[in-house]
């Protein structure tokens, strides 16, 4: 058994600032706030300059804000420095997340410094990363994420814009992902009339592999595809990467495999060999974890994440099976069994060559051979004694002009050992209870190649084919991102979703955030979603209280009540939201009594004031970066839809007590909130009645369980109103023109309250995208849900596999909370404006379109649990034409009841081309609908 070095890092965060950020302010003195933007406990922060060589004492002093500098003055070796420059290790600074005032002082002026940086992990200095990126200023930003390629709770790759392999968890390692490989691409070699080119896949150089002249990339997860043209090369590229997220098809979908469709196309008139080399790094002993080996940690500062490499006896050799050819990838046995395993690296059907164990710090002679042969040499290079080593495979195709030709890879991985904090037992992979080797996941990945990516491709291209704006068709199927990102699935079944990999220290689950998050899996995976709120259901606290999340680092927390009110109220919405769509009664039985005492035990119990609303206190919900006293105004609006959801759940049970106790609480609650928050305009933020003081401010979730109740067709709750106003107060205030993105709080003014003060998108996105549509404001809200999407791809250079909680309001720039769980919440958007609506329990099924008329006509997918239809709506919204395009449920959906808007003329239903026999039932004016006896089988 090899060596292993071991050691623990904190929040990855870089802030770089050039001199020209710097402002004088007298006597060789110079100020910048720099933004701390780690975790909210102390954190020491380490602060270095650039200089230009001669001048490493050219700071005489620092000073920072509420705090100070624990002085260092050391120079350093970094890596890959430029010519004449320097750099030095000003010291360190102790901080939680904030914004503080840095003052140097620079003896004989500011041209002796070049640049700033504030960095949390040292090795990102010394290991020269950081040079790399201020070298490469003036440049098009690298990407930080790419599409994730990995089954649930399989852990993933990420193929990027620039073809480069990013945040890396396939050893399990969720919360410490391998940042990138230098051993890992694609090469092409083309030889054509005597002549022979090659290209790295990607946009810059790499192991003396020039880049691709032109390139193009589009991310639709779980595919991505990466194009390329050069005009010297008589061929044009295109790679296609997926992951095999199938719908309802937990098994597929749990698959440690990527799927790789290269196409290379003559563009020459003379015959062309194509060459196309695939490169794997062996990272196998690569891992991390969010707990200390079982040592509690004593202070934040022992370090958030604890992290190992052990490579040395990774070896590589020739694979053969039944479907393909190519590479074994294996370690031997590890100290860290987590980062255990084997990888294969396959093609189908054709012969390969291959290089066996290659070092990436000395590639370029490989890839100089592989552009003058068109082979890789086939060597066996020694097992590695701890340097990293890589094993590439290749085929040549031989090209006709104008011909296409198509070559299949797989890169499968089986780690089959996977936990995180200690204490807890093993609890492996799903995908172990199907397959005992990386080799068979490749045989099944091979044999199933065309299969696996049809069922990948089936919600883009349905959403691509729809008549939504460009913007949301490619928003919607790559915000569910953190179904292989964030996500765990057991061997025994277990699934749970990582509230933001790599920066909330394994917290599982995350309930308040589920509210927002978890739609995705409702309509995709209800098993999933199943399994998850039962974890919560379970573990309810003997007072009525729901937990938080399910642990940090494993899912054994049990009858640890949190005291956020948000958490019961979220429980009850969730739990008949799932109900509605999948009919599951075993699921509500469970549930419903753990429901009842959540909302009317512990809830109740928290109204300290008899007003019927929870009281609260400092940080208090969700939204914890901030704080309220007394009756806020989230906690009365969810508390309104919690109490309309078990309301409507103790109908159905004939437990008329329950609900007519629901009816007096909300009438009591309802009128408090108005009386204490409503200003005229829209809800203040909180108001304590103890004190008879408050917050004015506009808070962006004064009205969110407007939202679900009008998704769960449960009626008003303040009414329309109050509602219309406040939303047009929230558009105006929170999202004021001068506001690059939405700020969770604004003043009457529509400014910012304070520094730090954050946006936060998931949440913003149902808020002022979501609730509009239900209140006649449709346009509004695609405008701000627009606007927010440009922020994405226009400040933050198209980062959407890495959407954060936190954003700045003034700048738009991307802040806390990496990878964060809550980004699929799009997924609500598409249901409330297409205003589709089930409730199977009761069948029922209601189309009530929020669209605006400037997307009328309307074709697109309706996506449920049980079946999937593709809904074409004319311009005068009076035709409903419905086909059945997938059937996934165990039998036909059986609808007795529709629901459509109230009109002057009857509409007209069409399924499968048949119309559909209607008759009135009722007209329910609060909601606005008609409902409609009728018998349909979809399905």
């Amino acid at each position: 058994m090899g060596t292993i070095r071991r050691w623990n890092e904190y929040e990855d965060w870089i802030e770089i600032c050039d001199r020209r950020q710097l402002a004088a302010v007298g006597n060789d003195r110079y100020t910048l706030v720099l933004n701390f933007g780690g975790p909210g406990a102390e954190t020491p922060y380490h602060l270095y300059a650039r200089v230009t060589a001669g001048n490493e004492q050219a700071i005489s002093e620092v000073e920072v804000e509420r705090t100070r500098l624990e002085s260092a003055f050391e120079a350093l070796e970094v890596p890959g420095m430029a010519e004449g420059m320097r750099w030095v290790h000003l010291g360190i600074i102790r901080t939680k997340r904030d914004y503080r005032r840095l003052t140097i002082t620079v003896p004989g002026g500011l041209s002796r410094i070049d640049t700033l940086c504030l960095v949390q992990i040292p090795d990102r200095m010394l290991s020269g990363e950081v040079e790399r990126q201020v070298r490469r200023r003036g440049l098009a930003p690298e990407p930080l994420s790419g599409v994730p390629l990995g089954g649930i709770g399989a852990g993933k790759v990420e193929f990027c814009r620039d073809g480069r392999f990013r945040n890396i968890t396939i050893n399990g390692n969720i919360d410490t992902p391998i940042r990138q490989s230098e051993g890992s691409f694609l090469a092409i070699r083309a030889e054509s009339e005597g002549r022979a080119l090659g290209r790295v896949v990607g946009s810059e150089s790499l192991h003396g592999l020039p880049p691709f002249e032109e390139t193009e990339y589009e991310g639709l997860y779980p595919r991505a595809t990466w194009r390329g043209r050069d005009r010297y090369l008589p061929i044009s590229v295109e790679i296609v990467a997926r992951g095999t997220i199938a719908p309802r098809k937990v098994s597929d979908s749990s698959l440690p495999l990527a799927l790789f469709s290269v196409r290379v196309s003559s563009t020459t008139h003379a015959p062309v060999k194509a060459s196309v080399a695939f490169s794997w790094e062996n990272l196998l002993g690569l891992g991390g974890t969010v707990a200390d080996r079982g040592k509690p940690r004593e202070s934040w500062d022992e370090g958030f994440y604890s992290l190992w490499e052990e490579r040395h006896g990774n070896y590589e050799m020739p694979w053969q099976g039944a479907e393909g050819s190519g590479l074994l990838f294996d370690g031997g046995e590890k100290e860290e069994k987590r980062s255990e395993g084997q990888y294969i690296l396959a093609m189908d059907g054709e012969s390969c060559n291959h290089q066996c164990s290659w070092r990436p710090g000395m590639g370029n002679q490989l890839w100089a051979d592989f552009v003058d042969r068109g082979e890789l040499p086939v060597e066996y290079g020694d097992a590695s004694t701890g340097e990293a080593t890589a094993g590439a495979i290749a085929v040549s195709v031989d090209l006709a002009p104008g011909e296409v030709r198509e070559i299949r890879f797989v890169l499968a991985w089986y780690v089959p050992h996977f936990w995180q904090a200690e204490g807890h037992g093993d609890y492996s992979h799903y995908y172990c209870n199907e397959f005992d080797s990386a080799a068979a996941v490749a045989e099944y990945g091979l044999r199933h190649f065309a299969r696996l990516s049809v069922a990948a491709d089936e919600v883009p291209e349905l959403l691509q084919r729809s008549t939504l704006p460009e913007w949301l068709k490619r928003s919607l199927p790559n915000d569910a991102y953190v179904m292989s990102t964030d996500s765990w699935l057991t061997k025994d079944g277990r699934f749970a979703i990582n509230e933001g990999a790599s920066h909330m220290f394994g917290c599982m689950g995350t309930l308040d955030q589920k509210l927002y998050a978890n739609h995705y899996a409702t309509l995709f995976f209800p098993e999933l979603d199943r399994t998850e709120l039962l974890g919560f259901a379970r573990a309810q606290g003997d007072n009525g209280a729901i937990q938080h999340d399910l642990g940090f680092g494993h899912l054994e927390q049990k009858k640890r009540g949190h005291g956020w009110p948000d958490l019961t109220s979220s429980m009850v919405i969730l739990s008949l939201k799932h109900y509605q769509l999948t009919g599951d009664q075993a699921y509500i039985d469970e549930v419903y009594p753990v429901c009842v005492k959540a909302l009317l035990e512990f809830q109740l119990g928290m109204d300290s004031d008899d007003d019927g609303i929870a009281n609260i206190s400092g940080v208090g919900n969700t939204f914890d970066a901030e704080k309220f006293e007394g009756t806020s105004s989230y906690i009365a609006t969810v508390w309104l839809a919690a109490l309309k959801s078990l309301e409507e759940l103790a109908e159905r049970r004939r437990d008329r007590a329950t609900a007519e106790r629901c009816r007096e609480i909300f009438a009591k609650a309802r009128t408090s909130a108005i009386a204490q928050l409503w200003n005229g305009r829209y809800f203040a933020n909180y108001y304590d009645s103890s004190t008879q003081k408050g917050s004015p401010n506009s808070h962006i979730s004064q009205v969110a369980g407007e939202f679900f109740a009008r998704l769960m067709q449960l009626g008003p709750l303040y009414g329309d109103e109050y509602v219309r106003q406040a939303l047009d107060s929230m558009l105006k205030l929170n999202y004021h023109p001068r506001l690059v993105f939405p700020t969770n709080e604004a003043t009457p003014e529509g400014r910012m309250p304070c520094r730090t003060m954050w946006g936060w998108l998931p949440h913003t996105r149902v808020y002022l995208g979501g609730i509009p549509l239900f209140f006649d404001m449709a346009e509004r809200g695609l405008d701000a849900l627009r606007r927010m999407d440009e922020v994405i791809e226009r400040v933050n250079h198209g980062n959407r596999w890495d959407l954060r909680l936190f954003y700045e309001p003034d700048t738009g720039r991307e802040h806390w909370g990496r990878f964060y769980m809550t980004a699929a919440a799009t997924w609500y958007i598409y249901q409330a404006l297409v205003g589709y609506f089930l409730d199977k329990p009761k069948g029922t099924l209601g189309f009530l379109p929020n669209l605006p008329d400037s997307l009328l006509p309307f074709e697109g997918p309706i996506f449920l649990p049980d079946v999937w239809l593709w809904l074409r709506l004319d311009s005068a919204r009076s035709t409903y034409d419905l086909r059945v395009i997938k059937s996934l449920g165990d039998g036909p959906l059986r609808i007795h009841k529709l629901l459509l808007p109230v009109s002057s003329t009857p509409p007209r239903v069409i399924l499968n081309g048949e119309v559909v026999s209607l008759a009135l039932e009722k007209e329910d004016a609060q909601r606005g609908s008609c409902g409609y006896r009728t018998y349909m089988e979809l399905g």
